[in-house]
């Protein structure tokens, strides 16, 4: 993770591998701190917006989709100026096969560590206290995971070379909107959990 991140100094938290990380559960994202320097936290997968007065769950913001983030109001700020990188080495899908769901693991051929684009979000307002959560962006999915997604959507994959891109705040919107595409399907594999 230090590596392909390029982070500096310890995590803010600690990292225990997990078979399995779901919506509402803690889990590890890259973001740039208040210096500007790649930092490791770690927040709750489920977006919760800026002006949420409470947490609920009615709303699915655990993930959202690439191609709205501008227009979608809980969105459109952390869309310009709080991205984040979420490390993952695959995600499961849950396709229909002999009436049967089942399911299946999709990530990278080599098994490797790789990076789904993130927005991240502070809700400051809740009775708790403040509360710092994520989402996952998607876009349409390639061939490959066209087969295991019934919507044909899967996690936007950025390549190392876009991560500083992402990140940065400073990159122009529609330089940041280019990058969400769909991840090589060549460069992917799947199979059963």
């Amino acid at each position: 993770m230090r590596h392909l991140f390029d982070l500096v100094g310890p995590p803010s938290t600690n990292l225990e591998p997990r078979p399995d990380i779901r919506p509402t559960d803690q889990a590890p994202v890259v973001r740039l701190d208040a210096a500007g320097t790649r930092e490791l936290v770690s927040l709750r997968w489920w977006l919760v917006p800026r002006w949420a007065k409470e947490v609920k769950s009615r709303y699915a913001m655990f993930n959202a989709a690439g191609e709205t983030l501008a227009e979608r109001p809980s969105y459109r700020e952390p869309f310009k100026s709080r991205r984040c990188l979420v490390p993952a080495d695959g995600f499961y899908e849950w396709p229909v096969i002999d009436g049967e769901k089942r399911k299946h693991w999709l990530g990278m051929k080599d098994g490797g560590l790789f990076a789904i684009a993130g927005l991240w979000e502070r809700a400051e307002q809740l009775p708790g206290g403040p509360l710092e959560s994520f989402t996952i962006v998607t876009v349409a999915a390639n061939d490959l995971v066209t087969k295991y997604h019934p919507k044909a959507r899967m996690p936007a994959i950025l390549d190392r070379n876009m991560f500083s891109s992402w990140l940065d705040p400073a990159t122009p919107m529609d330089d940041v909107q280019a990058l969400l595409t769909a991840y090589p399907d060549e460069n992917m594999a799947a199979r059963l959990a």
